[in-house]
């Protein structure tokens, strides 16, 4: 549960920093 976690949190935090980048 923990690894799942951590890789789902990981691809949320990329979505964010790709929207952040380009939600200007």
């Amino acid at each position: 549960f923990a690894a799942d976690q951590g890789g789902h949190k990981k691809e949320e935090q990329e979505e964010i920093s790709s929207t952040s980048s380009s939600g200007t």
